[in-house]
């Protein structure tokens, strides 16, 4: 009989948290920011929307890495660059200064894609090949697509 009343007080306990460990998840399955945590994204094109096309395509590997819900970080050629965003539903926004690390010059494209990120809203949207797509006000589409930590 004691035993029952342990294995029954114990479910009582581990009960709430399942369904608190599942409301988690569905929550998670629903927030676009916390799947972008730990995820790395390499930059492949810039459009512009108004029609233009393709103003620059990348051949370097600038990697956009969101670290955790508020910080993320823009590799260039030498430099890492550090910077806050905050997300509300699909758009990110990203804070006007980015810090960089001073190892050594960075080529004008990758300083120009941080410039480009920093102090704007942007639309976040993935295409039919699960590439990453921001999409910003001022007729700005930055194409990014995911890559291993390691690249």
């Amino acid at each position: 009989m004691k035993k029952i009343i342990t294995a029954l007080a114990l479910a009582a306990l581990l009960l709430p948290s399942c369904k608190t460990k599942d409301k988690i998840v569905k929550e998670t399955e629903k927030t676009p920011t916390l799947l972008l945590i730990g995820t790395a994204w390499q930059a492949l094109q810039v459009s512009d929307t108004t029609g233009a096309g393709t103003v620059m395509q990348y051949t370097k590997p600038f990697v956009l890495r969101f670290d955790d819900s508020t910080r993320l970080q823009l590799r260039l050629d030498a430099n890492t660059c550090r910077n806050s965003y905050s997300q509300d539903g699909n758009s990110i926004s990203i804070a006007e200064v980015f810090a960089c690390t001073k190892k050594c010059c960075d080529a004008k494209d990758g300083l120009e894609l941080r410039d480009m990120l920093a102090q704007k809203t942007w639309k976040m949207s993935f295409d039919e090949n699960k590439n990453l797509r921001l999409r910003s006000d001022a007729n700005i589409d930055i194409l990014f697509k995911a890559v291993k930590e390691s690249e």
